[in-house]
C-alpha cells in the first residue's frame, strides 16, 4: 500500500536479439499500461494500480515466466468473479498474444516452443475467465532441432490439446468447461517448460481434496510426465540436465499425491 513511495520503472539497453528485443519491449509496454496506469476501483482500497491485486502474476511476468499464479483454492463465487475480474482487467491475454506475435515476427530467435507456449498460456487465461468461446487457437511453430527438445516438445503439445483443450471436467457447477479452467497454473507451468508445482498444502476438506485428486488425474500430468521420461531415454546425449530424475520423480509424486503409491513409478 505504498504505491506513492514505488520505484519509478526504468527500462535498460534493449537485447541484440531480434526477438528478446521484441518480447521484452511488449512486456514493458504492458507493465506501464496495465500494472502501473490501471487502477482498480471496486475494493476497500481505492484508487490502487493493478499490482496490488495479483502482485504474483506481475512479478512472474516481469521474471521471464507466465503469471501462474491463480491457484485452485476453494473461493466463494463471489470471491472467484472478483479474481476472474482482475485478471481482466490485468489483461494478462494481451500480454501472451502480444509474446506470441514476436515469437510468429521472429521465428529464427525465438524462444524454444514459443508459440505454443505463448497461444498456450492465452488459451488457458481466456478459459480460466470462463470465455472459452472466445479462446485463442493453439498454434505449434518450427520444432527444435535438437533431438531430445523436439521430442519433449512434441509430447508436451500433444498432452495440452488432448488433455487441456479437449478434456471436458462435467462434475461441477459450470459443467462443460475444459480442463485448464480447473487449474490453470499447472497448464502454463507444463507450457512454459516446468513442472505442475500447482497443488499446495492449504488445508482443504476430504471432499475438497478427492475432487483436486481427480482433476489431476483427468488432466493425466503424470501422462505427460511419464512421455518427457521416455524423451529422457530416447535421446540421453541432447537430454535435459538430471532429466530421467526429473521427470521420474515428477511422476512418482504425482501418483503420491493422488494416493497411488503401489503404482508408483
Amino acid at each position: 500500500h505504498k504505491s506513492n513511495e514505488s520505484v519509478p520503472f526504468e527500462v535498460g539497453q534493449p537485447s541484440s536479439v531480434p526477438y528478446e528485443a521484441c518480447a521484452d519491449a511488449a512486456t514493458n509496454s504492458w507493465y506501464v499500461q496495465y500494472g502501473i496506469n490501471t487502477y482498480d476501483y471496486d475494493t476497500d482500497k481505492p484508487y490502487h494500480d493493478m499490482r496490488r491485486n495479483q502482485p504474483d502474476c506481475f512479478m512472474q511476468i516481469m521474471n521471464g515466466g507466465v503469471p501462474a499464479c491463480f491457484d485452485d483454492n476453494w473461493y466463494s463465487e463471489n470471491e472467484r468473479n472478483v479474481m476472474y475480474g482482475w485478471a481482466e482487467t490485468a489483461n494478462y491475454t494481451h500480454w501472451a498474444l502480444n509474446q506470441l506475435e514476436c515469437c510468429q515476427a521472429h521465428p529464427e530467435t525465438a524462444e524454444r516452443n514459443c508459440a505454443a507456449k505463448y497461444s498456450a498460456v492465452a488459451g488457458t487465461i481466456m478459459s480460466y475467465m470462463h470465455k472459452s468461446n472466445e479462446s485463442v487457437p493453439f498454434e505449434v511453430g518450427q520444432p527444435s532441432s535438437v533431438p531430445y527438445e523436439a521430442c519433449a516438445d512434441a509430447a508436451t503439445n500433444s498432452w495440452y490439446v488432448q488433455y487441456g483443450i479437449n478434456t471436458y471436467d462435467y462434475d461441477t457447477d459450470k459443467p462443460y468447461h475444459d480442463m485448464r479452467r480447473n487449474q490453470p497454473d499447472c497448464f502454463m507451468q507444463i507450457m512454459n517448460g516446468g513442472v505442475p508445482a500447482c497443488f499446495d498444502d492449504n488445508w482443504y476438506s476430504e471432499n475438497e481434496r478427492n475432487v483436486m485428486y481427480g482433476w489431476a488425474e483427468t488432466a493425466n500430468y503424470t501422462h505427460w510426465a511419464l512421455n518427457q521420461l521416455e524423451c529422457c531415454q530416447a535421446h540421453p546425449e541432447t537430454a535435459e540436465r538430471n532429466c530421467a530424475a526429473k521427470y521420474s520423480a515428477v511422476a512418482g509424486t504425482i501418483m503420491s499425491y493422488m494416493h497411488k503409491s503401489n503404482e508408483s513409478v
